[in-house]
């Protein structure tokens, strides 16, 4: 145990330091306030003996100092030494931040059983830590534990409906697009009375690791919502984008090649729905999701799986209700900073666009585009996996009609000399303002031919 002593008076510090010492505690002697606080800083003690009147700044003034220096959740024990016996100095000492008082001249045995005490409390404040800590844990744990399905491991409905209702409300505020996107096993009770429920209860989890693995970004979450169904909330998606997560999920379900003798394909499937929406103050996300479709009807299943496109409230198919809404051009974002990609979205938001998705390179970009079909990329140079300049000549090579603009941080003549020649429209040079984008994509898209050198 280590007590730091503050006193100015040499001769008291020196006695002082000699009976702790004798008590078999180190003592750290410092002969003013501000020594007194940086001593603390350095040293950390467990105790402070501090006289109240010093010759630079008060014992009050360094007991404030001290208590807001110390880290979260510290207690170091200050007794303040005095020769003043009145009731306010006292009051005013213990709203300083002092826990206790010791007249002068102090007793060797008053000063020693005043630190026995103040040890007995910090022993107790100490277990009473560990044993919060271990109750913290234990909670933690426990949350944890009620929050997954004990079976696939991925979260339960429950833990989803706290998190929808969490990521509506902030869609709400910041006027974003939120989406969900169910998924239910084709001919899942065949499988389990044909294989039996063991080989159904495998089949459940090797089909939410392959759900979970197509999902990318971390903001996103998958759960199981009951029986052989699954549902995931996508925040800040378009119809566009959860569109194409649910198609990877449909592929990484069909790639999984589990048998299925009950299945006209021959191998366990799965079919998806979507719905997006930007939430309204006037909804609450259990009331949206409680509008849902219903999933189709057996009968009425293709042999192959498909997207059931049915909009929440009505029959009509997501390309009718896109066909009869305004046209907009369709953009995929496409960058691997976050960052750049929340700015895009943000200046593109209130302008006369549909951000249909966004991707973080270009492998993504590409199968993304297939998917999709955007009318305008609006894409990165420099990005992992798959650079932008070779995805721009996938893209271009495949689909010519397709505006693509290159953003980049460094336009040097080489890059836009392969850009141009690979068929970009325009170049946004970073750092950019929202005009500049607006009037780049608008010229990209009105013309949508490559640029000339």
């Amino acid at each position: 145990m280590k007590t730091l002593v503050i006193e100015d008076s040499a001769s008291s510090l020196a006695i002082l330091c000699h009976q702790i010492e004798r008590i078999g505690i180190k003592a750290i002697p410092a002969a003013g306030g501000m020594a007194g606080i940086e001593l603390f800083l350095a040293e950390r003690p467990d105790l402070i003996l501090l006289d109240i009147v010093l010759p630079d700044i008060d014992g009050f003034e360094v007991a404030r100092c001290i208590r807001q220096l110390e880290r979260p959740g510290d207690w170091t024990p200050i007794i303040f030494l005095t020769a003043l016996n009145n009731d306010e100095d006292l009051e005013k000492g213990i709203a300083a931040g002092g826990d206790d008082y010791l007249y002068k001249p102090a007793s060797e045995i008053v000063l020693s059983a005043k630190i026995r005490a103040m040890q007995r409390i910090l022993q107790m404040r100490q277990s009473l830590l560990v044993a919060t800590r271990k109750l913290d844990s234990a909670n933690q744990e426990l949350r944890r534990l009620t929050s997954l399905d004990g079976l696939t491991g991925i979260a339960n409905r429950r833990h989803f409906d706290e998190i929808l209702e969490r990521e509506w409300r902030r869609a709400m505020r910041q006027g974003g697009e939120l989406s969900i996107l169910m998924c239910d096993i084709d001919y899942f009770k065949k499988y389990n009375d044909h294989y039996g429920h063991q080989d159904g209860d495998e089949c459940l989890r090797l089909v939410a690791q392959a759900l979970n693995e197509a999902m990318e970004r971390g903001g996103d979450l998958l759960a199981r919502y009951g029986g052989e169904e699954f549902i995931a909330a996508l925040p800040d998606t378009s119809p566009g984008g959860a569109l194409f997560i649910a198609e990877r999920m449909r592929r990484a379900v069909a790639d999984l090649k589990l048998p299925h003798a009950g299945s006209p394909c021959g191998h366990i499937t799965a079919s998806f729905g979507i719905a997006s929406t930007v939430p309204a103050a006037d909804g609450s996300a259990r009331a949206r999701r409680q509008r849902r479709p219903r999933p189709l009807p057996g009968q009425a299943r293709r042999q192959e799986p498909r997207l059931p496109r049915r909009l929440p409230g009505n029959t009509r198919s997501l390309k009718a209700a896109i066909a009869m809404s305004k046209p907009r051009p369709k953009i995929l974002i496409v960058d691997d900073n976050e960052v750049m990609r929340a700015l895009l979205r943000g200046i593109l938001r209130n302008e006369e666009y549909e951000i249909v998705g966004e991707a973080r390179n270009g492998a993504v970009a590409l199968e993304m585009t297939d998917l999709l079909r955007p009318d305008i990329v609006c894409m990165d140079v420099e990005m992992p996996e798959m650079g932008g300049l070779e995805a721009l000549q996938h893209i271009k090579s495949t689909y010519p009609e397709t505006a693509v603009v290159m953003v980049t941080g460094n336009a040097s003549i080489d890059n836009v000399k392969v850009a141009i020649q690979n068929g970009a429209c325009a170049f946004i040079v970073k750092p950019f303002n929202a005009a500049k984008v607006v009037d780049t994509l608008q010229r990209a898209y009105a013309g949508r031919r490559p640029l000339t050198v």
